[in-house]
């Protein structure tokens, strides 16, 4: 059983039970690899997210968890384009990336609006943290930028 705490304006606890592979019915699982030391080692430095700045287009994010298989993934809805083209390098209107922090610390980018693999989830309870950024890390987008989940395992 999986227990979801998702916050931002309000909070709500959800119980779900998911029965084997039906989920899959009618869905592809495409799930991207986890983020490595490589590919966290960018941005370890933005622990705290950047002020925001006035006059930014309003970007929004919203993101649950899935079990299907026994396996833990993200499922994120974003009106950014997430993308790895620029990443890194001069922001570029409309696109970024996802910074996934777990338990406060920076894990890694997140590029696609793919189900992405929970590999680093343990025992108890897990708290999520999701942020749009640009390419260049800074995290900048708004309030409604950001995502807060818990996910509680085992």
């Amino acid at each position: 059983m999986i227990s979801l705490l998702k916050s931002k304006r309000f909070s709500i606890l959800l119980s779900s039970v998911f029965l084997g592979s039906a989920i899959l019915v009618g869905q592809a699982v495409a799930a991207a690899p986890d983020a490595s030391a490589m590919n966290r080692s960018h941005c370890e430095s933005m622990a705290a997210a950047s002020p925001v700045k006035p006059g930014n287009k309003q970007y929004s994010l919203d993101a649950r968890v899935e079990k299907i298989d026994g396996e833990y993934y993200l499922k994120l809805f974003t009106n950014l384009k997430l993308t790895d083209n620029n990443y890194g390098g001069a922001p570029v209107a409309g696109q970024g990336h996802v910074h996934y922090y777990l338990d406060g610390q920076i894990t890694g980018p997140i590029t696609s609006k793919k189900l992405f693999k929970l590999t680093n989830l343990h025992q108890g309870t897990n708290k999520i943290r999701l942020v749009l950024a640009e390419n260049n890390h800074v995290e900048d987008f708004g309030s409604e930028a950001f995502e807060e989940l818990t996910v509680v395992v085992g």
